[in-house]
């Protein structure tokens, strides 16, 4: 892949879409001092979720 945009979970070395996983890493980004708090908004563990899939889909 060398220095080409990773655009999906695959291209990250994702090989099976877990979504029990996926939202494991979406409340870890939203655990108290992490920086998604930061945001002018709230930011919820299911819209990262979301975001996540969303991300991936469009990426394909």
């Amino acid at each position: 892949m060398g220095r080409d945009l990773l655009t999906n979970l695959k291209d990250m070395g994702v090989k099976i879409i877990d979504e029990i996983l996926l939202m494991e890493v979406a409340k870890a980004s939203c655990a108290p001092g992490e920086t998604i708090h930061n945001m002018p908004f709230e930011v919820t563990t299911e819209m990262v979720f979301a975001a996540i899939l969303t991300a991936n889909r469009i990426g394909k």
